[in-house]
This record gives C-alpha cells, sequence and structure tokens, in this order.
C-alpha cells in the first residue's frame, strides 16, 4: 500500500491506531507535535520513529509518552536489520516479544 499524500496518511493512522484496547505499535519515519491527533487512546502504544531531531518533535514523543501508563518510544535503530515486515512476523508470531536497543 503506498499512501502518496499527508491527508492520506493521517487518515490511514487514525484507522490503525483507532483501537482502544491492547499493545498496539506504529512503525513511524518521524513523530510530528501533533502526534495526540493521530491516537484515539495512546495507553499501550509503542512507537518506533527515526529519532532525528529535524524530523521528530520532541513535543510529539513527550506527549505520547505521558498521555499511557505503558508507552515507549524507541527509535529505528532498535530494529536491528530487520526490515518492517519481518518485525511484524515476529510479533505475531511471539506477542511478548521485546526488541533492545542497538
Amino acid at each position: 500500500m503506498f499512501l502518496y499524500d499527508s491527508e492520506a496518511i493521517r487518515r490511514k493512522l487514525q484507522s490503525v491506531l483507532a483501537s482502544k484496547h491492547g499493545r498496539r505499535y506504529a512503525l513511524v519515519a518521524f513523530v510530528g507535535q501533533d502526534a495526540l491527533d493521530f491516537v484515539a487512546e495512546p495507553r499501550g502504544l509503542i512507537v518506533y520513529c527515526w529519532d532525528n531531531v529535524s524530523a521528530t518533535h520532541p513535543d510529539g514523543i513527550r506527549a505520547l509518552i505521558g498521555e499511557g501508563d505503558y508507552n515507549e518510544f524507541r527509535p529505528h535503530k532498535s530494529l536491528g536489520n530487520r526490515t518492517p515486515e519481518e518485525f511484524v512476523r515476529e510479533l505475531q508470531a511471539t506477542p511478548t516479544f521485546h526488541l533492545s536497543a542497538a
């Protein structure tokens, strides 16, 4: 699936993150200042994103972490050499799977 504009990306993220139950994972390029606008219930969200200061807004990360008891932020490098598809397959096979920072 390819999303070609910011509005399509926004709608898809809101749809995917609409669930209010369980642990959810988001692998994104960056987090904007308005990150909470995309998440109906931030509790239990783990966000993997590019931790580059020119791309990821620190207030967006702070807001996500501050809104939920179990929220986490992890840089992309913590995926190791896995592709996003490999990472998702591992999560599906082992729901309690945790990654360590590289």
